[in-house]
């Protein structure tokens, strides 16, 4: 079936003009090769696309083309196409933006996993992620870079970057079980108050449980981290310990990693906890970037990754809000403080 354009098709093309540039369909591509290509050329040129491309801007009857279109991938290129295309110097320059007046009460560190292609082969990397929440409450993005690793190296220049930049010592730090990213925290901002993801701990104490265990630890878990106090919290973990610790002993070494860590969110308002005790911030943030990315089947090339992130949000399409409880972000400072002197 010959392919056609948006404007030649009276049931789409009164959504507004969807323009195809001379680089987004070349002789023998398929559409979806012609707009990774067209795509890889923007980037690589460094120049804003010079086509807007909609849900049903080209027409196939591949199964492929049933979902959503890989072109929304490059929709971060002009909001709409009464907008001019945005450029990349404006997402460099908000990825390398002064963070000295930046009041991040609340830091979120975590990676994501993209597959791109590098030196010729698609790979799985982690681009990493640092979230920040202002004492208003608000979430902003503070930085994204895709590497190769989750070394403590690799965490280490990543936290040192946000330092040059100004970024002030946060009063909590939320983050999973990498042992890079802990001794990264550690190394540059000592004894900082730290919260481990209680969803990630919990994937890994599964990992050490058979599947006929698994709903009885789960349960037993969740006793810990949904506690209504910190004391019930801690009740909730020695029994956790006793139970299983000759039943399975592994669980309870993982358990103990974590320490008083998983903990932490106790000491705050309890109108924070279910914000603060993981991730699920920066996890929201990768789902959003993936269902529009997830007809992609790898991104052309690691900054892609870093330019479409920052390209989504200037634009509008991946917004952040304030977190729950944000009325109480004031007292972080002296309920961590009280709690540490006593």
């Amino acid at each position: 079936m010959p392919l056609q354009n948006a404007t030649d098709r009276p049931d789409i093309g009164n959504r507004g003009p969807h323009l195809l540039g001379p680089q987004a369909l070349g002789d023998g591509l398929c559409p979806g090769k012609a707009q990774r290509a067209g795509l890889g050329q923007a980037l690589a040129a460094g120049q804003g696309c010079q086509f807007h491309l909609g849900r049903g801007s080209i027409v196939h009857t591949s199964r492929r083309s049933r979902a959503r279109p890989p072109v929304h991938l490059i929709q971060w290129l002009g909001a709409s196409p009464s907008q001019p295309p945005l450029q990349r110097r404006e997402c460099d320059a908000e990825c390398g933006r002064d963070l000295t007046e930046e009041p991040v009460v609340i830091l979120y560190l975590d990676a994501i996993a993209l597959r791109v292609r590098l030196d010729r082969k698609v790979v799985s990397v982690p681009v990493l992620v640092a979230l920040g929440v202002r004492a208003d409450g608000q979430k902003v993005v503070l930085d994204v870079e895709t590497l190769t690793s989750e070394s403590t190296t690799a965490w280490s220049g990543f936290v040192e970057s946000l330092i040059a930049r100004g970024l002030r010592r946060p009063q909590l730090c939320v983050l999973d079980g990498s042992p890079g990213l802990r001794a990264a925290v550690e190394t540059n901002w000592p004894g900082l108050a730290v919260q481990r993801c209680v969803v990630h701990k919990l994937r890994n104490l599964e990992r050490h449980a058979p599947q006929h265990a698994r709903e009885e630890l789960t349960a037993d878990y969740h006793r810990i981290t949904e506690a209504e106090s910190g004391a019930l919290a801690r009740q909730a973990y020695h029994a956790f310990v006793a139970k299983w610790e000759k039943r399975l002993p592994k669980v309870v070494t993982s358990l103990r990693e974590a320490g008083e860590e998983l903990l932490t969110c106790s000491r705050l308002p309890s109108s924070q906890w279910k914000c603060v005790r993981s991730t699920n911030a920066i996890e929201r943030l990768n789902e959003e970037f993936r269902r529009r990315v997830k007809t992609q089947g790898a991104l052309p090339t690691a900054q892609t990754a870093e330019l479409l992130f920052y390209g989504l949000l200037l634009t509008g399409q991946i917004r952040t809000r304030r977190i729950d409880g944000w009325r109480e972000m004031l007292t972080i400072s002296t309920a961590l403080a009280t709690t540490v002197a006593a």
